[in-house]
Parts: structure tokens; sequence; C-alpha cells
């Protein structure tokens, strides 16, 4: 079978959260550590945290690597949890302890999906993952973190991948949020594709053919806007033929789709980009 694995977002701070909220209000208060205390002990756990390994090829490696994730993640926040964050930056750390719970449902969700050989689910679940992830960065950064939620790299354009991100991000709600009904790479789902999350994906290209490298990422965000274009054609070819009932087409459209998605997968880590590039199969 195909890997079932989407890219994987390279965050340091993807710490799986099992904390609850009850324990957050908590944080502040007497006892609670300053805000550079908070911060030197919270990036001192997530530097600590395994980076993620070889991308998986298979769907066993898939349900082992997601597995994995959780559980390390889980044990990160246990120890996160513990702190005491100062009232000042208890809401950001709510919303980055959120994020990461919300982070390790998804692991365990692709995990789940990867032993059913369930790729539309792996597919959604990952995505769900990288959107989870880009919450996680902006509440880190919020609460002063410097190593949690933050990349393992320097980025070549941090500016490009923000706006090219934000530009995917509302295609990548409107497919988590599609019925259930469209979510089958099949006649029936994307016969009802075009209503719900097809002109979400028109709309985020328009935005990102707007958008402006800096010199460096120049070259290789050409070929990704370039790929990311045939895939829309391809998602667009892929409709028409369902609406059509041309099994053929379909079948075409999807290897066609499938293809290029590897492609763009590629273009995409290269970018550094977190929500563009995710998806799999008729997806951004």
């Amino acid at each position: 079978m195909n890997p079932l694995a989407p890219r994987t977002v390279a965050r340091a701070g993807a710490l799986a959260a099992v904390a609850s909220a009850t324990a957050l209000t908590a944080c502040g208060g007497a006892g609670a550590l300053s805000r550079s205390g908070y911060a030197a002990r919270a990036d001192a756990i997530c530097q600590a945290i395994a980076p993620p390994g070889p991308k998986p090829s298979t769907a066993g490696q898939a349900a082992s690597y997601a597995r994995q994730q959780a559980e390390g993640r889980a044990a990160a926040l246990t120890r996160l949890r513990r702190l005491r964050p100062p009232g000042s930056i208890s809401p950001a750390v709510k919303r980055f302890v959120d994020a990461s719970q919300a982070t390790v449902d998804d692991f365990r969700a692709m995990a789940r999906a990867a032993q059913q050989n369930d790729r539309a689910g792996f597919a959604l679940a990952g995505l769900s993952q990288a959107v989870h992830a880009v919450d996680r960065t902006h509440a880190a950064s919020d609460a002063g973190l410097t190593v949690c939620g933050q990349a393992t790299r320097p980025l070549p354009d941090a500016a490009l991948v923000a706006n090219a991100d934000a530009a995917c991000r509302a295609a990548d709600q409107a497919i988590l949020a599609r019925p259930a009904s469209a979510r089958g790479a099949d006649v029936a789902g994307l016969a009802v594709l075009v209503p719900t999350a097809y002109p979400a994906v028109l709309d985020s290209l328009h935005r990102l053919q707007t958008l402006q490298p800096n010199p460096a990422s120049e070259a290789p965000w050409g070929s990704f806007l370039s790929v990311y274009e045939q895939r829309v054609r391809a998602t667009n070819d892929a409709v028409t033929a369902a609406h059509a009932g041309d099994r053929a087409g379909l079948r075409a459209a999807v290897s066609r789709d499938g293809t290029l998605a590897g492609e763009e997968s590629g273009l995409a880590a290269q970018l550094g980009l977190e929500l563009c590039g995710t998806v799999g199969a008729l997806g951004v």
C-alpha cells in the first residue's frame, strides 16, 4: 500500500496534553514561577523531546510512529503541567496546553486510522494535527517560550510561511468540516465537494498567487505554486468526473493528484510550510 503518513510538521514543542482545564485555571498566584523562570523550565522540558524520526513508508510504520508521538508528548506535558506559570501568561499557557491536548488526540486518531488502513481518516487527522501545531506555536510565542512550539530549523522565508499558511487555513478548515458524505474519493463523495470544500481551496489558490517570496525562496515557491495549481485542476477534473458518473476519469484524476501530492509535500517541507501541502488526495 502507499504510505499513509502526511508530511510531519517539524516542531520541537509538539507536546501532547493530558492536563485538564481545571488544572490550568489554578496557574498563577502563590507559588507561581516568574515569567522567565517558567519559560526556562518549560523550554528545558521541550528541548529534551526527541525530534521526529524518518517519515513512515508503510501503514504499520505510520501507526507505530503516531503512537510513539502521542506517548512521548504526553510524558512531556505531564512534566509541564507541574509548572505554575504567572498569571500574566496563564491564558497563553492554557491555549498552548489545549492545543497540545488536541495534538495528542490527532496522533491517536492517526494511529487508529493507520491500523485500519483508513487513508482518508489518516489524512484528515494529519491535517487537524497541522492546524493545531500552528495554534500551539502562536500560544507558545505569546507565553514567551523560545523552544516549545518553535521550528526546529530556521525558516528560509518566515513572512512567506506565515502568509501562505494563513491562506491555506480556511481551505484546511473547510476540508475538515465537510460532511462525512464528502470525504470519500469516489463518485458519491466528490459529487458534494463543490459546495463545501472546493470553493475555499480555490480562494486559497488566489491568495497564494498574490504572495511575493524573498529571493532565496523564489525558486522553490514558484515550483510549489505550480504544483499547487495543478492539484487544484486535478481536483476540479475529479469533481467534474464524479458529477458525470465517469469512474475512469475520476480514477485518472485522483491518480494524477496523488502523484502531485508527493511533489507538493516535498516542496512545502523545503519552504517550511505548516498547513499548505499537508493534506493527502484532493486537498491543499
